[in-house]
């Protein structure tokens, strides 16, 4: 035994770049990797990597993955090393699972359009796969313990699966948009997914419905790259990509050591979403208030101040704080001081770039105003922030 413990394992990564939530498992692979230096994580090109039309000359002690189709899980239990699966799409009995409660999901956007006040629900996408299913039932059920209906929009959505895992998406553009219609607004849209929140969003606004004001939409996976290039930025449930990649990582230690491990599949609730304007039903209300909004996120990282917000506004700063303390419950100077520490929090937990810097990056002039605002703020310095969240 104390020989197998002392082996370097070297361990290989089937998963892709292209995906947000495979990034964040990859990252938590290597939050493992930090405190573990028996791995050695090995593949091709510039990222380490596996092919998957490679894999049968691959030799080494264990896979980390995300099966996304049948024949890649044909293709993993054929393989003589351990496995640990970290998708919910494709399961299996021999291949063990960390992946999130997909329950979970769809309970957290159902609450998120429940505290706009919306009263009509629409789920939008396929329901193929259990994870969907799953992340329906979350919701349905959520919405009907609230005391509403959800209804259901099961047309088919992709026809096939591209080769880095994304979707390809045929919609059934004139029943969906018909049915958008048809119901009373405001509707609260939950899609299982972003790209298919972002086809909603688009079909809405061909129909001449306001988003949000109108149709509220909510998917899952905080990818930016489709999040805010939608129009209006998209809120979006965030899956717990990283701790699902460490705890993938301690599983699969632990069978090529030999080990047992329980539960065979382990799911992670997800506990957070990213708000965006999709959903500001609030803010949509007012014209000005929306403006102000999207000039604060898109100016907040600069030294501005609520003059600035009034002037571009052209209206008095006054004017500007009586329209906030009314319909956001809150002062532009609060608005803008949140931006910045949301910011801040960002860039404390994607780089590693010094607290210095990330004073600038994030708006702020002072690094002993910053400090003290983020404490206040977040209860933690910036530093004990960035630490507890590894």
């Amino acid at each position: 035994m104390a020989q197998i413990q002392n082996k370097i394992f070297k361990v290989g990564l089937l998963l892709q770049m292209s995906q947000a939530h495979m990034r964040g498992v990859i990252k938590g692979v290597y939050n493992f990797l930090a405190d573990n230096q028996h791995w050695e994580l090995t593949g091709e090109g510039h990222y380490p990597l596996l092919n998957w039309d490679h894999l049968s000359d691959w030799q080494g002690d264990g896979i980390i993955t995300m099966i996304n189709s049948d024949s890649q899980l044909n293709t993993l239990l054929k393989l003589k090393v351990p496995i640990l699966n970290t998708g919910s799409r494709f399961t299996h009995e021999k291949l063990p699972s960390v992946f999130t409660d997909n329950y979970s999901i769809g309970q957290l956007a159902a609450q998120h359009l429940l505290k706009k006040n919306i009263q009509n629900f629409l789920f939008v996408g396929e329901l193929t796969w259990e994870n969907g299913q799953q992340r329906l039932l979350g919701a349905k059920e959520t919405i009907k313990n609230a005391g509403y209906k959800l209804e259901v929009f099961s047309d088919e959505i992709h026809s096939y699966i591209n080769p880095d895992a994304s979707p390809h998406y045929l919609p059934s553009i004139n029943r969906l948009t018909e049915k958008l219609k048809q119901l009373d607004n405001p509707i609260g849209v939950i899609t299982p997914d972003a790209v298919s929140a972002k086809m909603v969003i688009t079909l809405a606004k061909q129909a001449n419905l306001k988003v949000p004001s109108q149709v509220a939409v909510i998917g899952v996976n905080d990818d930016t790259i489709v999040c805010e290039s939608s129009s209006p930025p998209l809120s979006a449930v965030n899956q717990p990509s990283e701790i699902i990649g460490q705890q993938a990582a301690q599983r699969l230690n632990q069978l090529m050591l030999g080990k047992t491990i329980t539960p065979w599949q382990l799911k992670i609730k997800a506990t957070k979403i990213t708000p965006r304007e999709s959903t500001d039903l609030q803010g949509s209300k007012n014209k000005t208030i929306t403006r102000a909004l999207h000039y604060i996120k898109e100016n907040a990282k600069w030294p501005i101040e609520v003059t600035d917000v009034a002037m571009h506004l052209n209206i008095s700063r006054r004017s500007l704080e009586i329209q906030f303390a009314k319909h956001l419950n809150t002062t532009p100077a609060a608005q803008i001081r949140k931006n910045r520490i949301e910011k801040a929090k960002k860039l404390l937990l994607d780089t590693q770039d010094s607290i210095t810097n990330i004073v600038y990056a994030s708006g702020f002039n002072s690094r002993q105003v910053f400090c003290s605002t983020f404490k206040k703020e977040v209860g933690l310095t910036p530093t004990q922030f960035r630490k507890n969240k590894k």
